[in-house]
């Protein structure tokens, strides 16, 4: 699909008439995904029409299946609202009689009779300037300014789905501008790590993720003892000449592993404090993600509503999902399995899947060719990762798993950096055989 011109106007206009379709109803289901960018579009989205005085019925899902949406189908609620996902299902919500507003940033099929707020229908890419959570918070600032407080969550899907790496940009920039603007948001620039002290943010770093260090508590001491920096004292406590140092010797470290330079220039980076939620926007979006990935989402859509009996729960989804995300990267140091043109592994778990791909394919694995995950469930799962650079190169994830998706009786589709699919578990190798041959063609 040819990308259009950016048009604002055009976009503003289908996001008022959604709106107005809105107004009509009193009871408003809402459907969004389980991730970071999900949840915190959920969190956008619920606390708007909450304002509104809307009742609301929130589900978080891992996959929009059919067998979902039939179900749907047959509730009695008058209207929708898909948010994250839908874009790649249009013909089956065209089958709803109840209205349905999608707002999602996905690689779309097509137009569509339900109001779609889709950004790459306006000239926005969804891959890289604009996520769900920040059609929600557009959205949410439309209906009522007051909603500009919304904000944080809004940087905090940003940051989940990965579109601040390389710098935020395009529609991202100016939601980030605006809370800047406002006063709720506060820009820095430091190392991107975090943790309670410099120990801890290293052993449970996967991003960035240091071979041989991240994961190993005493090699951690050890690197950190070389450098003369304690290991008790949090990143702020550390003066510009420690910071310095231990900057450079993690852009050494990575640059050792075959890292891009793209990705070693990111290791320092914009971070944005969140005055109302009293919170870095990455810690934030840590603590929403994990609790999504382990099953938890209820409890990241109620941090999105600021419930402090959540955190302590919350605190202890996040560190259980970094030391499971940390043992599986120990594992997959050992190496995974090549083709000509595309690399993969098995996860045993779909929820970290997608992270073990983007951390491996950031910091350990071939740099010129994009990684696949397959979890072995009912159907095989598969999740795929490439980067800044084969995008440049030709690469198209979405394309790539739609069209091998489909060859063996299964669905896919995403962004070309990022994308998903499920296929019958039988069909794996001739997935993989059709895949490796559609990317060879990309990167030819």
């Amino acid at each position: 699909m040819e990308k259009p011109q950016p048009n604002s106007t055009e976009f503003i206009r289908r996001i008022k008439k959604a709106l107005e379709l809105l107004s009509d109803f009193k009871d408003i289901r809402i459907i969004s995904h389980y991730d970071a960018d999900g949840i915190s579009s959920a969190g956008i989205m619920s606390r708007a029409l909450l304002r509104e005085g809307k009742r609301l019925h929130v589900t978080l899902i891992k996959d929009l299946t059919t067998e979902f949406i039939d179900k749907l189908k047959s509730e009695k609620c008058g209207a929708y609202i898909f948010l994250d996902m839908g874009s790649g299902h249009i013909e089956k919500l065209e089958e709803f009689s109840q209205e349905v507003v999608i707002c999602d940033h996905h690689v779309p099929i097509r137009e569509s009779k339900k109001i779609q707020i889709n950004s790459h229908f306006f000239g926005i890419d969804g891959t890289f300037e604009c996520c769900a959570s920040t059609i929600a918070y557009v959205v949410a600032k439309t209906a009522n300014e007051k909603n500009l407080d919304l904000v944080g969550l809004a940087l905090a899907g940003i940051i989940g789905d990965r579109q601040h790496i390389g710098g935020l940009k395009g529609l991202n920039k100016e939601v980030a501008e605006e809370g800047i603007k406002h006063g709720f948001v506060t820009e820095t620039t430091q190392l991107n790590i975090a943790g309670e002290t410099i120990l801890d943010a290293i052993t449970l770093s996967s991003v960035p993720f240091l071979k041989n260090i991240s994961g190993r508590e005493d090699n951690v001491r050890d690197f950190l003892h070389e450098l003369d920096i304690p290991v008790s004292v949090r990143l702020e406590e550390l003066n510009e000449q420690q910071k310095t140092k231990l900057t450079s010797m993690i852009a050494l470290i990575l640059l050792k592993q075959g890292a891009m330079p793209e990705t070693i220039t990111d290791i320092v980076g914009k971070r944005y404090w969140l005055k109302n939620e009293k919170m870095d926007a990455e810690e934030l979006s840590h603590y929403i993600n994990s609790c999504g990935r382990l099953d938890r989402a209820g409890v990241g859509l109620s941090l999105c509503f600021g419930h402090k009996d959540s955190w302590k729960i919350a605190k202890e989804l996040r560190k259980e999902y970094k030391e499971r995300i940390i043992a599986s990267m120990l594992r997959l140091e050992k190496g995974i399995t090549s083709m000509s043109n595309i690399q993969y592994f098995v996860s045993e778990d779909h929820s970290l899947a997608g992270a073990l791909a983007g951390i491996g394919m950031l910091y350990l694995f071939d740099q010129e060719k994009p990684t696949i995950a397959l979890t072995k469930v009912e159907n095989t799962k598969i999740s795929s990762r490439g980067t800044r650079h084969l995008v440049a190169k030709g690469l198209d994830l979405s394309k790539g798993l739609r069209e091998a998706s489909f060859a063996v009786g299964g669905s896919g589709g995403g962004h070309p950096i990022a994308a998903g699919a499920t296929i019958p578990k039988e069909k794996e190798e001739e997935f993989l055989n059709t895949l490796n041959e559609i990317v060879g063609e990309q990167l030819r």
